[in-house]
């Protein structure tokens, strides 16, 4: 909840981006299942935004892929944490375009 409201904050420029790399970084610090849950979530927001070449903290954002992916490949990593990780990831890799199936609204 939180850390999407925080992403989204940024992609609307009401925070600057250094603020999202820094979140990023002090969440891979101590990569809990619960840290790693918050850095998809965060990741999945502004992703699309700032995953472009005219971004100036690429290189970082390019690094922060770089460890995500190591974690993903460690066998000591939660199932769950790895899973949301591997989304972001695979949504990285597909331009960021969404092609889950979204939910149905109910009645």
């Amino acid at each position: 909840g939180t850390i999407r409201f925080v992403g989204a904050l940024v992609v609307r420029k009401m925070l600057v981006a250094k603020v999202m790399l820094a979140i990023c970084a002090e969440l891979l610090t101590d990569p809990t299942p619960e840290a790693l849950e918050s850095l998809a979530a965060l990741l999945t927001v502004v992703g699309a935004k700032f995953d472009t070449d005219a971004f100036p903290g690429r290189a970082q954002l390019t690094g922060i892929f770089g460890k995500m992916e190591a974690i993903v490949r460690t066998p000591t990593c939660d199932p769950r944490a790895r899973c949301l990780l591997q989304d972001v990831l695979d949504l990285r890799a597909d331009s960021w375009l969404d092609r889950r199936p979204k939910r149905a609204e109910g009645p």
